[in-house]
């Protein structure tokens, strides 16, 4: 149990968002009540027209804060390639096969049967790159959460 900072209601630890390994300090239903106070589409409208107008500021400032934490993005990079190597294999594999024409891509999913206009191609087992399912972003979205089998 965890206590909302907001509301002081105390609430399981899944009624709150997780922010790195760590649990917010506000419950998820105060955490969007706050969230949709501030975003607003006047709110949103302003930030879109800042961004346009001071589009080289925003970038140095990101290419500052690259600069400064360097070491901890490739340290964070690393770990993720690591991990994540054998699906990185794969992907790329099915690219290469998508050029050369060694794998088409359908019109529709393989598991719903929608004619949709973005197929993924999903690896059951990275081991074997080529042998994919050919889902729509839903089912994909499904597969990878583990909800269909």
């Amino acid at each position: 149990m965890r206590t909302c900072t907001r509301c002081g209601e105390s609430k399981p630890e899944t009624d709150f968002y997780r922010n790195g390994p760590r649990l917010h300090s506000h419950c998820k239903e105060c955490f969007n009540t706050a969230h949709l106070r501030i975003m607003t589409p006047e709110m949103t409208a302003k930030a879109r027209i800042y961004r346009l107008a001071n589009r080289d500021k925003i970038a140095a400032q990101a290419r500052r804060r690259r600069e400064r934490h360097r070491d901890k993005i490739k340290a964070t990079h690393r770990v993720w390639r690591q991990k994540k190597g054998l699906a990185r294999q794969a992907h790329w594999k099915v690219a290469a096969a998508l050029r050369a024409g060694q794998l088409v891509r359908p019109s529709a999913c393989s598991h719903c049967g929608r004619n949709e206009k973005h197929i993924d191609a999903h690896h059951p087992d990275h081991a074997k790159p080529l042998e994919v399912l050919w889902l729509c972003r839903s089912c994909h979205r499904d597969f990878d959460m583990g909800r269909t089998a």
